[in-house]
C-alpha cells in the first residue's frame, strides 16, 4: 500500500517521523465525514530517500501488514464472539445472558485493539521510498540514495 505524507522530523539516519491523512480506506465510502476519516496519523518510517523534514514523501507498506491489521481488527472478535455465543448456548441455553456473553469478548477485543494498535502505529513496516518535493525531488528517490 502507498500513501503519500509529509516528514514531521528525522529522528535518525535511517528513521524518520511522518505525518500521514488516512483517506486510502474511505475513498470508496459513501459516509461523508464518518469518524476515521481525514484523520492524521503519525508513524515511523525507515528512511531510504534520505528526506528531510518538512518534504512530501511516498510511503509504502507491505499489503500482508495491512492485511493482517484488518483481520485483527474486524475478523477475529466476530469470530471471538461467535464461539463465545456458542459455547454460552450449550452450557446455559437461550436467554438473554448468552447474548451479553458474546457481546463481552467483542467489546473487550475492540477495547483492546484500540488501546494496542494506537501504541502499535509507530511501529508498521513503513518505508519511505520517494521525495515528492518539486525542488528536491532530483536524485532523491530510494533507488539514488543506494547508489551513493
Amino acid at each position: 500500500m502507498t500513501q503519500t505524507g509529509t516528514v514531521i522530523r528525522v529522528i535518525d539516519g535511517n528513521t524518520a517521523a511522518v505525518s500521514v491523512t488516512r483517506r486510502a480506506a474511505c475513498k470508496g465510502c459513501s459516509a461523508s465525514g464518518c469518524m476515521g476519516c481525514e484523520k492524521k496519523i503519525e508513524t515511523k518510517a525507515r528512511n531510504d530517500a534520505c528526506a528531510r523534514e518538512g518534504d512530501c514523501v511516498e510511503i509504502e507498506s507491505p499489503s500482508g501488514t495491512i492485511i493482517k491489521y484488518a483481520a485483527l481488527v474486524f475478523l477475529f472478535p466476530i469470530v471471538l464472539a461467535i464461539a463465545f455465543y456458542l459455547a454460552a448456548y450449550y452450557i446455559i441455553g437461550e436467554g438473554w445472558l448468552t447474548y451479553v456473553i458474546a457481546v463481552i469478548p467483542f467489546a473487550g477485543m475492540f477495547i483492546y485493539n484500540c488501546l494496542r494498535l494506537e501504541k502499535k502505529a509507530g511501529g508498521t513496516e513503513f518505508v519511505i521510498t520517494r521525495v515528492l518535493n518539486d525542488d528536491n525531488a532530483s536524485g532523491r528517490d530510494a533507488e539514488s540514495s543506494e547508489l551513493k
